[in-house]
């Protein structure tokens, strides 16, 4: 048993140990709570900077741009040498023989060795492929811009959905403060008659009536309040948040204002400026580029070979002077395909369709850019009409209203004359249409007025 001796006391170093590992055990346990517990209070720009690092379609379109980086230096390793080494033992357990006939007699002469060693290092670097890794670099850097505008495109997605879901919690919250609020007044209410019934100052249809009146508000606030769960579980979902874990927003609506100016200039640059076209161009660039390589696989590729021979045998792994040899060889060597049996053609003829499906698919992402900058425009214009129908409406009203005041003061001056003059003929005068319960139509018996109620 192992002690330790401080300040006159003798302690016992396994229970130190324990002591020290319950110590940890207990913080461990206490820090897990705690942060079991916790909620987290969130603000629009902590969800923001939440989504960038942790949201599932960013980490996938990263992940995506990381690839296409690596691939850039992929294709740039087909304009360098490549050199490989080989190595090779051999153990020969039944040496190989041949047979010689001298005269009458066979004689059987066994060949080799025990050990056999060979290695080989070769080299090869392309010196014209008609055109391929120069194509093949541009390839790659396309597809890393490409890819690039991809996290710029899927982050814009991403913001507007967490902003969406965002104000949508801070919606539903103020809805289920509304619901129970409305709740307690209805069943506040429902006390209240049922007091008046026992007092005999309602009736029972009156009981009844708010009983079922509180009823109903109670489905309402169950409503409001899976809307506000699901808000929250669709915001954990967006920032990469444990569907388990509390959290809590922190926030108000708000309004914010964009220059006119800038909206136009913005509407002018939306297509060159949108993330998913700029992908698109430079995917549309890639297809192009590789129908160019496709069709390079009809000449002929040239390279420079070289490479070094080391050879050893023994039967005892003694390699002497005599037992080993080396060598060292370069030259040229040319691929040129005659016939691959359609091969070639077939791959052209696919890469040339992709293009054309990329370039049509461009094309249909810049009718719909076009359209939805139209529709703004429609809209705006729309809402313009409404301002101005609405503007035309209140001058109308301000007119009858100042007609109306005119007659009202001829009225007036009429009665202080004594009831004469125009205003005692306005009391007899027959009422006009809108005042009427049904459209006026005109009698049958031209004697009769029946809008005055009178004969003539």
């Amino acid at each position: 048993m192992l002690t330790l001796r401080q300040n006159n006391i003798i302690y016992n170093k396994e229970d130190i140990l324990v002591t020290k590992i319950s110590r940890y055990f207990l913080i461990f346990l206490l820090a897990g709570t705690v942060n079991a517990s916790d909620k987290i209070a969130i603000t629009l720009d902590a969800a923001l900077q939440m989504a960038k690092e942790n949201n599932k379609n960013m980490l996938i379109v990263k992940q995506e741009n990381e690839k296409a980086g690596a691939q850039v230096t992929e294709a740039r390793s087909g304009a360098l040498p490549q050199i490989f080494m080989n190595s090779t033992y051999d153990r020969n357990i039944m040496k190989p023989a041949f047979f010689l006939k001298f005269g009458d007699q066979i004689q059987k002469i066994t060949i080799g060795t025990n050990n056999s060693i060979v290695n080989i290092i070769s080299f090869s670097q392309p010196l014209w492929k008609g055109g391929k890794i120069g194509t093949a670099l541009k390839i790659a850097r396309a597809y890393e811009n490409s890819s690039e505008y991809g996290v710029k495109k899927t982050w814009k997605n991403v913001r507007s959905d967490v902003k969406k879901t965002f104000y949508a919690i801070l919606l539903a919250k103020e809805a289920k403060r509304i619901a129970e609020m409305s709740q307690k007044q209805a069943e506040a209410h429902s006390e209240n008659v049922k007091k008046f019934f026992n007092q005999g100052m309602s009736s029972e249809f009156d009981l009844l009536r708010a009983k079922v009146n509180a009823s109903n508000h109670k489905p309402v606030v169950i409503q409001a309040n899976n809307n506000l769960e699901l808000g929250y579980v669709s915001l954990k979902n967006l920032l990469g948040i444990d569907i388990d874990r509390e959290i809590d927003i922190e926030g108000e609506f708000s309004y914010e204002l964009i220059d006119e100016t800038v909206m136009k200039e913005n509407r002018k640059n939306a297509v060159k400026n949108r993330a998913d076209f700029r992908e698109m161009d430079y995917l549309s660039n890639m297809y192009k580029l590789n129908v160019k390589i496709e069709k390079a696989n009809w000449l002929p590729d040239i390279y420079l070979t070289g490479g070094y021979q080391f050879q050893g045998a023994s039967d005892d792994f003694n390699l002497g002077k005599e037992n080993r040899s080396n060598g060292v060889a370069a030259g040229l060597r040319m691929e040129f395909p005659l016939f691959d049996g359609l091969k070639t053609y077939s791959r052209v003829q696919q890469a040339q369709s992709d293009y054309r499906k990329i370039e049509y698919q461009k094309s249909q992402l810049i009718d719909g850019i076009k359209m939805e900058i139209k529709k703004r425009k429609g809209r705006k214009g729309k809402e313009g009409g409404r301002g101005k129908g609405k503007e035309k409406r209140e001058r109308r009203r301000g007119g009858e209203e100042e007609r109306e005041g005119k007659r009202r003061k001829g009225r007036e001056k009429e009665k202080k004359r004594g009831g004469k003059g125009k205003a005692a003929q306005v009391r007899h005068r027959p009422p006009s249409r809108a005042g009427l319960a049904r459209p006026w139509r005109r009698p049958r018996n031209r004697s009769m007025d029946t809008r005055a109620g009178r004969r003539f």
